[in-house]
């Protein structure tokens, strides 16, 4: 089967290039996602709730120089054979938020005293500890024949604690 520029990919192939990428990267674990962030790429707060969605120029038929154009150079490069023939796929990661919560951690016990009438007593009180989440974007492009014919974006999230 010849698919002409611009033509999409069945849906089933389309389906298992992505899952199959999909299922590495689940597989390796968020932690592993050490590309560098993309100049800008970070925000630095809470507050920054839109995000600007980085496959928003992308078209089906574009050339491998009007997306680097758009994306820059890809985190990673890979062939992939499909009953329709190979196909190439083009995988980006970066970070598009960091934030620092405050999440309980523990209970502690504790004594204090009643100023007025001086009896001890203990209670327990909560503590939190610092969460750092980081929101990361992916995007795969799927290529055949030297043209874009497809692409999928998510957001994912990693925690850790401080």
């Amino acid at each position: 089967m010849t698919l002409a520029a611009g033509d999409w990919i069945p849906r089933r192939i389309h389906r298992l290039i992505i899952q199959g990428g999909l299922g590495a990267v689940l597989l390796a674990g968020c932690s592993s996602l050490a590309t560098p962030e993309t100049p800008g790429g970070r925000s630095g707060g809470r507050e920054a709730t839109a995000r600007k969605d980085s496959t928003a120029g992308l078209q089906p038929g574009m050339t491998p120089d009007e997306v680097r154009q758009l994306l820059g150079k890809p985190a990673r490069v890979r062939p992939v054979k499909t009953p329709e023939g190979p196909v190439e796929v083009w995988s980006y990661q970066r970070r598009l938020d960091t934030r620092y919560e405050n999440v309980p951690s523990r209970m502690v016990e504790r004594q204090i005293q009643d100023p007025l009438t001086g009896v001890i007593t203990r209670i327990q009180e909560q503590t939190n500890s610092q969460q750092e989440v980081t929101v990361w974007e992916e995007v795969e492009l799927i290529w055949l024949d030297g043209r874009l014919v497809s692409w999928r974006r998510r957001e994912m999230e990693e925690s850790n604690y401080r």
